[in-house]
């Protein structure tokens, strides 16, 4: 299966292990491993930075 292209800026969503999928834009790429990718998104007046691991 190919790999999603995913750029910064890029809109995607995001579901935690509990809750409900939330739309987060990408920020960057976490170092040495193209799956893992750093999200900014705003809870409340916070804006939220995660690691997350991309999916097929």
């Amino acid at each position: 299966m190919a790999k999603q292209l995913v750029h910064p800026g890029d809109r995607v969503y995001y579901r935690p292990i509990h809750g409900i999928e939330k739309e987060v834009v990408i920020h960057s790429f976490a170092q040495n491993d193209a799956n893992l990718v750093i999200v900014h998104y705003k809870e409340g007046m916070k804006v939220i930075r995660k690691t997350v691991r991309l999916s097929d």
